[in-house]
């Protein structure tokens, strides 16, 4: 309701303005997805890990008695080190994408402001607005980013979100081996 109501402002103290403003926010929502959809490739990835790793651990501590008998000490133990490295991996892969979306998205940001600035200020000296206009439109300028900023940072969260359903989802479809009569 936000981006809609500063948009509507904008427009009103000046559409030719509103519309170099509002060139930027494509890239917003472009942003979003391409890191989304690849955030949530690595979700998956990690959560696979995760288990793979969960499993060789309730293995370990299941049968330990027979690992013991049969001297298998170190080659679970190594088993558990290459699985928590891929695990460790993929949590430094999902950081490294968090860490470019911020400042990719703040770069939108400045490039979009730039353009506003620059278009303004030639608008300005021309006469086709007043530096009131100028500064009221920077200020709802200001306001309309935060939202966008902030929808921008919601997609990525929720792809996350939505590769832990996946696996929620996967068991809730799972057939029962044994059937109650």
């Amino acid at each position: 309701v936000q981006v809609l109501v500063y948009v509507v402002m904008l427009s009103v103290v000046d559409p030719v303005l509103a519309t170099v403003a509002l060139v930027a926010t494509p890239l917003f929502w472009l942003l979003g997805r391409w890191f989304s959809s690849r955030l949530k490739d690595v979700a998956r990835q990690t959560r696979h890990r995760v288990g793979a790793l969960s499993a060789v651990a309730e293995e370990s501590l299941s049968n330990m008695a027979l690992i013991q008998a049969y001297n298998a000490e170190r080659l679970l133990v190594d088993r558990f080190r290459s699985e928590g490295r891929q695990v460790v991996q993929m949590s430094l892969a999902a950081a490294r994408l968090r860490g470019v979306f911020g400042p990719l998205t703040e770069l939108v940001e400045l490039v979009g402001l730039l353009l506003v600035v620059g278009v303004g200020t030639y608008q300005l000296s021309r006469g086709g607005m007043t530096l009131g206009g100028l500064l009221v439109f920077l200020a709802y300028f200001a306001q309309l980013y935060g939202p966008l900023r902030e929808l921008g940072r919601l997609a990525p969260v929720a792809s996350v979100a939505s590769a832990g359903a996946e696996r929620i989802i996967e068991i809730l479809a799972t057939r029962p081996v044994v059937v109650d009569d």
